[in-house]
């Protein structure tokens, strides 16, 4: 077992933060073999995880690309009151690539859900935690 070392923690919750500094502590107050499981336990995502994390991400821009498509509409509109040809004709153009755009991502997003459920089916259960 490592000697506490107040200096290390010290520096440690300047890089690290309050919570993480306390987890530091506690880990390194642990045997080098438990210490290791706790690590890989806490530190690390599992597929799923990561996967439910890009779906999110996957989301966020679908979300992004539906507002911009809502924007791009208000212009349009707002271009009946105040015509300008070369206005009007920039955000057809742009309407039409962003509707596409959001279609493509729809259904990126959509596939990518199905591969998220997929895998949740198929995982083992999950183990139980180290004691």
């Amino acid at each position: 077992m490592q000697p506490f070392c107040v200096e290390k923690l010290l520096k440690k919750n300047a890089e690290l933060g309050v919570t993480n500094f306390l987890l530091a502590v506690f880990i390194s107050l642990l045997g080098t073999t438990l210490k290791t499981k706790i690590k890989i336990a806490i530190m690390e995502k599992s597929k799923i995880e990561i996967m439910e994390d890009f779906q999110q991400k996957l989301e966020d821009i679908v979300n992004s690309q539906e507002s911009l498509a809502e924007k791009i509409g208000h212009v349009q509109v707002d271009l009946f009151n105040a015509p300008d040809k070369e206005l009007e004709k920039a955000m057809e153009d742009f309407a039409t690539r962003a509707s596409a755009d959001y279609a493509i991502m729809s259904e990126v997003l959509e596939d990518y859900k199905m591969r998220v459920n997929n895998e949740k089916n198929n995982a083992p259960a999950p183990k139980a935690a180290v004691a």
